[in-house]
């Protein structure tokens, strides 16, 4: 086998950590340099504007929308989130659909990756305007959307509600089916999994387990701290889950700023908060700190959980954890990579830490298409939650030990390894 070396680049978006790392295995797999590139390359974009009337001018406005479908090599159904935030673009689209495909393989999910968004401030759009631009995206996208075409599901910036209206609005173009697949993250009421919301909160608290046993790092309600960046649905969920094992929840921020404690945040008490408050600021029992404070406490975890390039040259210096546990997107700039490994700070990828979401949408879809009745039961989705998570987890440990490389390099191994096999038998072509 090639001499395996980490990828060494200079400090750009996180979302360049994808490509560098794609660039690095496939050259470890013996992969060409159009086969690597094929891999980074989409299957199919789709760019839309969506015009909505705006209710306190009723004046008109539009709206850009990315559809990325990136690889799916068995020809399955594609599977990711709609993202509603001011910072999409194509580019982010296409590297977050890159990852989907990724994680689905490593997970050993029936998906090709995708991902869409569109460029808005969801926090500035009522209610009304909301469920507009979402049923418009469905209009403009209807020819790409289906139960095995793209399967959308909650991203930044959307939830149940989102995907409620995608439901409802496809139903207008084909009402004699059951439609309930073409999306996932639904309210329970309508064929959703009671336990999406959580999933990837409660997946990061799987993979944290069998990470910290590997480690001989076992957790302990006495001295295992956590510091959590994002408390919206990944980071809330997460150090509920934490909290009620038994860790400590030192420090937490949210777009608003930071709070901490030494001797731990009771985080049941801290969401009630938060739900009346709409803040963690001023939080009784904490201390309010800067979010770049945040970075520095001493922890045994620290978990971002918020946007991408949340940890680069900027605070990695300062971070003193001895695990980062990867709730968010791409949260790691190349550069910051290269720091933790000069730290000894061990950094679980995204693409395992974070698969709790679609592995629970799987079994949603799965559910929708008639393909499971054992999915109708929360705890059976918890336990198979459990189970895939730590089929993959292991995979990636052994993976990492047997080669000498990080938890990153030890994933995208594993992943595009399972590409490049299906790829060799179906072929590189669109057509023979």
């Amino acid at each position: 086998m090639p001499v395996i070396t980490d990828v060494n680049v200079k400090d750009v978006k996180s979302y360049e950590n994808v490509k560098g790392m794609i660039d690095s295995v496939g050259g470890i797999l013996g992969l060409s340099e159009k086969k690597i590139e094929f891999l980074k390359t989409p299957e199919k974009e789709i760019k839309a504007h969506i015009t909505i009337k705006r209710e306190s001018t009723q004046d008109i406005e539009t709206f850009i929308s990315y559809i990325i479908l990136h690889r799916s090599p068995r020809k399955e159904p594609f599977k990711g989130g709609i993202r509603f935030h001011p910072s999409v673009t194509r580019d982010l689209i296409r590297i977050l659909a890159t990852e989907m495909t990724l994680k689905c393989w490593l997970l050993g999910l029936p998906f090709g990756g995708a991902k869409s968004g569109i460029v808005c401030g969801p926090n500035s759009l009522t209610q009304k305007e909301l469920e507009a631009l979402t049923k418009g995206f469905v209009n403009e996208a209807r020819r790409d959307l289906g139960p095995f075409i793209y399967v959308p599901a909650p991203d930044m910036g959307s939830g149940k509600n989102n995907m409620l209206w995608i439901w409802d609005q496809f139903n207008t173009f084909i009402p004699d089916h059951d439609n309930k697949a073409v999306v996932t993250g639904k309210p329970p009421e309508f064929g959703g999994c009671r336990v999406r919301e959580e999933a990837t909160g409660r997946g990061l608290c799987i993979v944290q387990d069998m990470v910290l046993d590997a480690l001989g790092i076992r957790k302990n309600a006495e001295n295992t701290t956590i510091v959590v960046q994002g408390f919206g649905n990944v980071g809330s969920h997460y150090a509920k889950l934490a909290f009620n094992e038994g860790f400590k929840i030192i420090a937490v921020s949210d777009v608003n700023g930071a709070i901490y404690n030494r001797h731990g945040l009771d985080i049941p008490r801290l969401l009630n908060y938060v739900k009346e408050n709409n803040t963690l600021i001023d939080f009784q029992g904490s201390e309010n700190i800067s979010s770049h404070e945040l970075f520095s406490f001493p922890c045994d975890i620290l978990a971002p959980c918020a946007v991408e390039n949340a940890l680069n040259d900027s605070n990695a210096d300062a971070i003193k954890a001895k695990i980062i546990l990867e709730g968010a997107n791409a949260p790691t700039t190349p550069r910051a990579d290269e720091i933790f490994k000069e730290k000894n700070i061990v950094v679980v990828p995204d693409i395992l830490a974070n698969a709790g979401g679609v592995t629970v949408s799987y079994f949603e879809w799965s559910k929708n298409t008639g393909q499971s009745i054992t999915m109708q039961h929360d705890d059976a989705v918890i336990k198979e939650l459990e189970r895939y998570l730590q089929i993959a987890t292991l995979a990636t440990l052994d993976k990492s030990d047997e080669l000498k490389v990080s938890l990153r390099k030890a994933a995208y191994i594993l992943a595009i390894e399972r590409i490049k096999d299906t790829y060799d038998m179906v072929g590189w072509t669109s057509y023979p």
